[in-house]
């Protein structure tokens, strides 16, 4: 097992430095595990870290969400990049639908105060990528623009590879 993880992060890592990516708030020397404009916002969302935040283990593996305007970030969470992994929580579901295909679901999501942020790749009839934003129980979803298969091709395996390395 753990050499198929190592074998889907190496891929992932060279998809991630041979293709174009989103407009992204990670900057130069940090890996963008997932950058996406807000369907109908001028507003970025990424998850910015650490070339090593796969592997948890590491002791200087760190993993910020960032949200706004490019060259305004509104959130940044967590400020400390220091065990911030620590802070973090991933999930990797594949149930099978009603046609009896398989189909993957990715969370990434944290906890800041009452509010939980829940970055989320649901790919199904009609796939989702963008975060989930609970408050009260009441939930709100905002949807990346752009296509689906584009962002799959261009970050899917890269966020894929940090959500089941942080599930474990």
């Amino acid at each position: 097992m753990r050499r198929v993880s190592l074998a889907f992060v190496g891929l992932a890592a060279i998809l991630s430095t041979s293709q174009p990516q989103a407009a992204s708030h990670c900057q130069v020397g940090e890996t963008d595990y997932f950058s996406c404009q807000i369907h109908g916002t001028q507003k970025t969302l990424s998850i910015c870290g650490s070339s090593d935040a796969t592997e948890p283990s590491s002791g200087d593996a760190w993993l910020q969400y960032r949200f706004g305007r490019l060259n305004h970030v509104e959130l940044a969470y967590p400020q400390d990049k220091l065990q911030s992994l620590l802070l973090f929580q991933a999930t990797n579901l594949t149930p099978i639908d009603d046609e009896g295909i398989r189909r993957d679901i990715y969370n990434l999501y944290f906890d800041l105060g009452a509010v939980n942020y829940n970055v989320e790749v649901r790919d199904a009839r009609q796939p989702f990528f963008g975060v989930v934003v609970t408050v009260a129980n009441k939930s709100v979803e905002y949807q990346c623009a752009g296509s689906f298969k584009n962002w799959q091709r261009l970050q899917g395996a890269l966020f894929g590879a940090l959500v089941l390395s942080l599930a474990r």
